[in-house]
């Protein structure tokens, strides 16, 4: 009987036909062109910082962002800034204190440097009030303006005690000097400034660590949570506080050789390990190398400092800055009582010698 040929089972693969060779070499050029652009275009991605991922090996370190944000912001001509601090305490005797501040500053001439702040003070609990109102500095002089007063027991405000209307005050500008004390005392502690920020670059005394990039008002912005060392932390306040008292004339100088630096470093030390581990986030721009904001939250247990007492107080503080080196109209106000107007010199000379006069017990009429 005549064998048929095998036949090719249902399953079994076809042999593939063979690539020409120019084909194959043609398919290799092109996915060879394509991973080269793909290289080079995506390095140049990097190094541009037009994509610029946490693992780039061309992003800049966080040492040398926040270092030359440091330096840039000691050059601004002008900048706005809003600054906020709450601080709620829950235990057996409640309490929320929250402050604001609203300002811009104009140091375009450093002979005539400018600044207009205005702020809110709230305090809720037991003994609940609230203030807010303006500051102005125009070179050597002062202004200041309370807009609200809202105290319900003034027993503890002097002024009404030595005849002052709180009226007069409120809702009108206050000229006081800055003058040539003010001018002096800023020559006189240049050097101590230029000290103070030595100490403060050579000492460092946190850890940075990278968090992801985030986007303000259009803005992409480096972030970075800082760290703080404890100890080294203590030791550079220490030094601080030292070469302050130094500053401060004889009895300065005889409290910081009889205190030393030790002593202060061991109380400040004790307080930091009593507050925790302390960190907030630093937000600078990646196009101007400048400090929009920085964040700071933190709970802290209340007998840490005060045994036998339970609850906790939670501390929110936040600054965010804006508006870099765009111009600000900052004018000395047109209407304005001086100083010596609203209180006596005798009010002056007793608080000058520390006796504070007693305010009779009856409510602020708003």
């Amino acid at each position: 009987m005549e064998q048929l040929p095998n036949q090719p089972t249902y399953g079994s693969t076809m042999p593939s036909m063979p690539v020409p060779t120019k084909k194959l070499g043609l398919l290799i050029r092109v996915i060879s062109i394509v991973v080269l652009l793909g290289v080079v275009g995506g390095g140049a991605l990097l190094a541009t910082r037009v994509w610029d991922p946490l693992w780039s090996p061309f992003r800049p370190s966080p040492e040398e962002v926040i270092s030359e944000a440091f330096n840039k912001m000691q050059l601004l001509k002008s900048s706005h800034s809003e600054i906020k601090l709450v601080v709620d305490t829950k235990d057996t005797d409640p309490q929320k204190v929250s402050l604001t501040l609203s300002g811009n500053s104009d140091n375009n001439d450093p002979e005539n440097i400018k600044s207009d702040v205005k702020f809110n003070l709230s305090v809720v609990g037991e003994n609940s009030f609230s203030l807010g109102g303006d500051f102005k500095m125009i070179g050597k002089d002062g202004y200041f303006r309370i807009s609200e007063i809202n105290v319900p027991d003034i027993e503890t405000l002097f002024v009404m005690g030595s005849g002052i209307d709180l009226n007069t005050i409120k809702e009108n500008w206050i000229k006081f000097p800055l003058g040539d004390q003010f001018t002096n005392q800023t020559a006189e502690t240049k050097s101590f400034q230029e000290t103070i920020t030595r100490m403060v670059s050579e000492n460092k005394v946190y850890t940075l660590n990278q968090l992801p990039d985030q986007k303000i008002e259009g803005q992409k912005i480096y972030c970075y949570l800082a760290v703080l060392d404890n100890e080294k932390t203590a030791k550079l306040l220490a030094d601080i506080i030292v070469e302050s008292m130094k500053q401060s004339g004889q009895s300065g100088q005889e409290m910081a050789i009889l205190l030393g630096g030790g002593a202060i470093k061991g109380m400040v030390e004790e307080f930091l390990n009593k507050v925790g581990e302390i960190n907030f986030e630093l937000l600078v721009g990646k196009e101007d190398n400048l400090l929009h904001g920085l964040n700071f939250n933190k709970v802290i247990e209340l007998t840490n400092f005060e045994a036998g007492r339970k609850g906790m107080a939670s501390i929110d503080f936040e600054i965010s800055n804006s508006k870099f080196n765009q111009p600000v109209a900052i004018e000395a106000p047109i209407d304005y009582k001086n100083f010596e107007e609203v209180f006596p010199p005798e009010l002056i000379s007793l608080l000058m010698m520390g006796n504070i006069p007693q305010a009779p017990m009856f409510p602020l009429a708003n």
